[in-house]
């Protein structure tokens, strides 16, 4: 990639409205918008797109696309589906490069820069970046770990994981690897990393490629719906992996509730091992290391609730049809 490329921006509005909307439409993506729009890449190499969700006021929409002539906005084709309407800015892009941001997030100014820059390497399938809370607080470092420190780099800069809200993607790649609509909502990150890592993509992190989100999704007790929804969903993601692609879908399968205990745990382990690696990038001194470990068991134990719950329920759930093809290439 020798010269500066288009990059098309999909906002969604589905976390728009559903973490703590403010009032219109226009001013619960007015920190998103002024963030795209203070971007040092050429805003006239980006291609903004905002998909509306089915919930959104007709008035409301109508005042934001006012308000912002050069956005091209979409009609999502399925209500409160937040992987339909990446897909649907996906079809609606023309950039070579696909960027995703959600409604409640502010990027850094070099954002898109520092995102092309990695892109540079043709190698390079998708980059994902360093999501963080917003503010210096004790509260919003510690979610932070929670919530997005499972995307980091390997040692030879391959990305663990990454977060929707924060990554781009060559589009051709994009086109050929369409999110999985049926997933209600979280976890859907890690299935898409699963298949692109099985069709060989290669997927690398960027700790410079800054994003700020919304506090509102953690904030008031919120965490504890977030957490057990993050469980709820969990069952039906390893339901519909026919093809095996996560690595816990076996264990479930042969184990059931002593399968999602053995993850659980894993996964705490994991949270433990993050929160030691990334304590001086988080600004956590060791005094708050057993804190940290502590309030880790708390979020996996309420996910591991939320586990239990949609696999006891399990039989009330028709099975979904095998992924298509193309998910599995």
């Amino acid at each position: 990639m020798t010269c500066q490329p288009r990059v098309s921006v999909v906002i969604e509005t589905v976390t728009t409205r559903a973490e703590g909307a403010l009032s219109t439409l226009a001013q619960d993506l007015g920190r998103t918008l002024a963030g795209l729009k203070r971007q040092t890449y050429p805003w006239a190499l980006i291609q903004p797109i905002v998909i509306l969700d089915h919930s959104i006021d007709a008035a409301e929409a109508d005042d934001l696309r006012h308000l912002n002539p050069d956005i091209t906005f979409v009609i999502a084709p399925r209500a409160n589906n937040y992987f339909a309407a990446k897909n649907a800015g996906v079809a609606a892009s023309t950039g070579e490069i696909v960027a995703m941001l959600d409604g409640d997030c502010e990027p850094s100014v070099d954002w898109l820069e520092v995102m092309v820059g990695v892109f540079r390497d043709d190698g390079v399938d998708v980059v994902g970046g360093c999501t963080r809370y917003p503010g210096g607080s004790w509260i919003a470092r510690a979610f932070s770990v929670s919530s997005f420190a499972g995307a980091t780099a390997k040692p030879d800069g391959e990305a663990t994981a990454f977060n929707l809200n924060n990554v781009g993607f060559r589009r051709d790649v994009a086109v050929s690897f369409p999110f999985d609509e049926r997933v209600m909502r979280h976890g859907g990150c890690y299935v898409q990393y699963a298949h692109l890592r099985a069709a060989g993509k290669r997927i690398v992190y960027c700790s410079t490629m800054l994003m700020s989100h919304g506090i509102g999704d953690v904030g008031n007790f919120a965490f504890i719906e977030k957490h057990f929804q993050r469980g709820l969903d969990a069952i039906g993601i390893h339901f519909q992996d026919h093809g095996a692609v996560l690595r816990g879908t076996p264990i479930i399968r042969r184990f059931g509730l002593l399968g999602l205990i053995a993850l659980s745990t894993r996964r705490t382990l994991n949270d433990w091992r993050a929160i030691v690696a990334q304590r001086r990038q988080m600004g956590f001194g060791w005094i708050s290391i057993p804190i940290l470990a502590a309030m880790a068991v708390m979020l996996r134990s309420i996910e591991l609730a939320g586990s239990f719950t949609a696999y006891l329920k399990r039989r009330e759930i028709a099975h979904p049809a095998p992924l298509p093809r193309e998910h599995l290439r």
